[in-house]
């Protein structure tokens, strides 16, 4: 694990500070992750056509 004092993204909301430390991943990992969203877009699309499909929309 990296070992850093900064962060990633950083939010000021009123009085409160928040700091974003995104998490270490591998390729692997990071191409996993990815292929699950294209999964999940793709699904979504599908489901977006059907609705359209159905309710005669172009």
């Amino acid at each position: 694990m990296r070992d850093r004092k900064e962060y990633d993204a950083t939010y000021q909301i009123g009085n409160t500070t928040i700091h974003i430390v995104a998490p270490d991943l591998t390729e692997e990992e990071r191409q996993r992750r990815l292929e699950e969203v294209k999964k999940v877009i793709w699904s979504l699309w599908v489901e977006v056509q059907s609705f359209r499909d159905r309710d005669g929309c172009n």
